[in-house]
């Protein structure tokens, strides 16, 4: 046997010795777990609780500092779009920034809805 077949018999077996490993505590771990009781406290009241998380997401979303930045995000947007800062920022990714290497980088998120997914924190 050449060294590069022992290696690979010797890589097989630690890979099937871990998985086994992996199966046998899976398994374990399932046998320990009690069986699940339905319908749960949330199933039995699930219409009034689907109203309580609406009025905590609406309270939430409401929230002074979310509203904040949003009225900020507006702000930029307006400001951005009504002078010429946006043209400004186009003709620099035009001629700067853009290249072919940046156009098959992107090819991507184009193809997935034009950037539309992808947000800057």
């Amino acid at each position: 046997m050449t060294h590069s077949s022992i290696i690979i018999q010797l890589i097989i077996s630690i890979c099937l010795l871990g998985t086994t490993s992996l199966f046998s505590i899976a398994n374990a771990a399932s046998l320990s777990l009690p069986p699940p009781k339905h319908p749960t406290e949330y199933e039995k009241n699930w219409s009034q609780h689907l109203i309580q998380d609406i009025k905590q997401d609406f309270t939430n979303y409401m929230h002074n500092d979310n509203l904040i930045l949003l009225g900020d995000s507006f702000l930029m947007a307006g400001v951005l779009a009504n002078t010429g800062l946006d043209r400004a920022f186009r003709d620099h990714w035009q001629t700067d920034i853009r290249t072919t290497t940046t156009d098959s980088i992107l090819t991507v998120p184009k193809m997935t809805g034009g950037l539309s997914y992808y947000y800057a924190p």
